[in-house]
């Protein structure tokens, strides 16, 4: 049986009063480099089956990574076995009636390392000139494949693939004292361009001759688009409408009740998911294994489409499953798997700093935690590289830096937008000027 023919087994050996299958198959490869030369690489590939079952309102559920053909009865069993005892889930909903997306009946794409080859032919050229430079090229790229299918007893059947690759470089001097990197997010190995990520870096490595320190304080900075996804992560895993009307997070309004409806940022900030967003697709329908106020079992089969967190400025929805935008009377806006910050795309990196007096260039930002979910107050560490901004032209690098900043002042504090590009995930964000960001103290990290 392939992976479709074992859903529609499953469904039929299902005695429960619903239930939803979620399968997957995963294929990925990736190549890594070290001291200017190549060193491994590898393939991997995995399948998941998730089977829900639903009795009386209880859910119960069994996950599974190997499932021959005489083993799904036993998994439907178990279950089944797993309703029992368990209380109705409080946000029950009957399965939305069904609907096909997707072509159902095609295969999984499985990645090959010959997806590497244009690759492995650029970087040849770029170990070369490293070489020549005295410098030593590390490296990892990676892409990956993954390919899920959902189906309901209420006849919902669902396939979607997505495509995702990533590329990190680093250039160090042969006693690891200075070092860059750079790392970008790709829909294909196709879109890598090792040329320009190495002339990016060379350009670090020019602004590192000059060693400047800088002590804490409040600066206007720069992001990149890295950086920008860093936090923005963050912005959208509290962008939740249950936890914001019960006045949990930095979306309750004081007094009770969500902000949708106010303007939280300047009219230039338009925060929005498209499962259709080029290069970002995503599922077209909800999924989920799980009861929840965000993504819902409940939910699964139920259509998803472009959705404006803020637009112009202003809250516009907040992610909820039908269940709880039904309680709180609002919109339904299941999780969708991607999110784009539009941006200025006649603006490039270059455009920014020239036009800036003063600031602090950030690439990207790691260790990053959350302090205070109502504030959305985060701290970290910056890295890849701080450089500082002097009358539109970058004049050396500086100190990493411990910053505590939430996302919504980043954004309700940026006066620029440049042009986007891939950052976290599935996202696509862009370069921001922010006129007062909290560098809180000096790191020693490099």
């Amino acid at each position: 049986m392939n992976i479709q023919e074992k859903i529609e087994e499953i469904l039929k050996l299902s005695k429960a009063d619903e239930v939803v299958v979620l399968a997957s198959e995963s294929s990925s490869a990736n190549l890594r480099w070290a001291n200017n030369t190549s060193t491994t690489n590898g393939l991997q590939k995995g399948t998941r089956l998730s089977i829900v079952s639903i009795i009386d309102g209880a859910v119960g559920s069994i996950n599974a990574t190997y499932f021959p053909s005489d083993s799904l009865e036993k998994l439907v069993r178990d279950s089944e076995a797993a309703c029992e005892g368990t209380p109705k889930a409080p946000d029950y909903l009957p399965l939305p009636e069904g609907r096909s997306s997707g072509s159902w009946e095609e295969a999984s794409e499985s990645i090959d390392l010959d997806r590497f080859e244009g690759l492995v032919t650029d970087l040849a050229a770029t170990f070369k000139k490293a070489r020549s430079d005295e410098l030593l090229f590390f490296g990892y790229a990676s892409e990956s494949s993954i390919t899920d299918w959902v189906a309901t007893s209420k006849g919902f059947r669902g396939r979607h693939s997505t495509l995702d690759a990533g590329l990190s470089m680093t250039l160090k001097t042969p006693d690891f004292k200075v070092s860059q990197a750079h790392t970008k997010q790709l829909g294909s190995m196709d879109e890598a361009k090792v040329e320009d990520m190495h002339e990016r870096l060379m350009k670090r490595f020019e602004w590192s001759a000059n060693q400047l320190a800088v002590g804490p304080g409040h600066y206007p900075v720069i992001l990149e688009p890295q950086a920008v996804g860093d936090i923005l992560y963050y912005l959208y895993s509290q962008l939740g409408l249950r936890g914001a009307e019960e006045g949990r997070t930095a979306f309750s309004k004081s007094g009770g009740g969500s902000k949708i409806g106010e303007k939280m940022f300047p009219e230039f900030i338009n925060l929005v998911s498209d499962p259709a967003a080029p290069g970002l697709e995503t599922p077209p329908f909800a999924a989920s294994a799980s009861p929840g106020a965000r993504s819902s079992v409940f939910d699964s089969g139920y259509p998803v489409a472009r959705t404006e967190w803020v637009k112009s400025g202003t809250l516009e929805n907040l992610i909820a499953s039908r269940f709880w935008a039904e309680k709180f009377g609002r919109k339904s806006a299941p999780e969708i798997g991607n999110l784009v910050l539009e941006g200025d795309e006649s603006k490039s990196l270059e455009d920014l700093i020239s036009s800036t007096d003063r600031a602090l260039l950030v690439t990207r930002f790691w260790y990053t935690r959350m302090l205070d979910p109502q504030t959305l107050l985060l701290t970290g560490l910056t890295r890849d590289g701080v450089f500082s901004i002097e009358d539109g032209k970058v004049r050396g690098a500086v100190n990493n830096f411990r910053y505590n900043m939430s996302p919504l002042k980043v954004l309700a504090q940026t006066d620029e937008l440049g042009a986007t590009a891939r950052a976290f995930g599935r996202s696509r964000v862009p370069h921001l000027r922010v006129n007062d960001f909290h560098m809180s103290s000096v790191s020693e990290a490099s």
